[in-house]
């Protein structure tokens, strides 16, 4: 999905929806979820739906998510958060089993689940664009829109001002996924740079410059 066509199938149609850079929202079709759920109901939506198709034990996820409570609570703090998850999905005429794969002792993301994440579509660009500082990306028309698309994308850090209480492995994962968002953006905000003075886009390269030194002064 690309540029005004991507957010008009995201806004119009029923699907889960997560926009997960700058301050969290989650929408399933014109619904908004995130006031209905709690901060690690929320927080193990995303940590599934930002890695579909890997599967994760409930014991992974009940410490992740409430390691200071002893395993057998844990577990029950799962259950109910994956009950609550459903509720809320069923009152907004969607289902959790269209979204996640509950199996047994394995929970994970659907990858055919119909659902758009900021996210995943930022990294999937740009990893596709940028795979390293040495790319050779032609700025054709098509491919300069899906970046500058991306890039817009970015609103603010990967979840910013969210935290899980008492649920420090998820603070971990929740630390290293922002560092790893801002560096790709900061190296793809870098490689068009560098096209842009080779190709004398003086206006370009200006425009992504102040957008760098907005993001990371110490490039100056």
């Amino acid at each position: 999905m690309e540029g005004t066509e991507a957010r008009s199938i995201v806004m119009d149609s029923a699907i889960l929806t997560l926009y997960l850079l700058g301050e969290i929202h989650i929408q399933c079709g014109p619904h908004s979820l995130e006031k209905s759920l709690a901060r690690k109901e929320q927080a193990l939506l995303v940590y599934l739906l930002c890695q579909p198709g890997q599967r994760f034990s409930r014991d992974h996820l009940a410490t992740l998510l409430w390691s200071e409570t002893a395993q057998s609570y844990a577990r029950y703090n799962l259950r109910r958060a994956l009950w609550n998850l459903r509720r809320v999905l069923e009152r907004s005429d969607s289902s959790l089993d269209t979204y996640l794969e509950v199996t047994g002792d394995w929970i994970a993301a659907r990858d055919d689940a119909p659902c758009w994440v900021d996210v995943r579509e930022f990294e999937a660009v740009l990893d596709t664009e940028f795979r390293d500082l040495e790319s050779q990306i032609v700025l054709s028309p098509r491919n300069y829109q899906r970046v500058r698309y991306v890039l817009d994308l970015y609103r603010g850090e990967f979840l910013a001002g969210f935290s899980a209480p008492n649920a420090p492995e998820f603070e971990e994962w929740l630390l290293l996924a922002r560092e790893r968002l801002f560096l790709l953006l900061l190296r793809a905000l870098t490689n068009l740079i560098q096209k842009f003075i080779a190709l004398r886009k003086q206006e370009e390269a200006i425009a992504a410059c102040q957008r760098l030194l907005t993001l990371d002064p110490l490039q100056e």
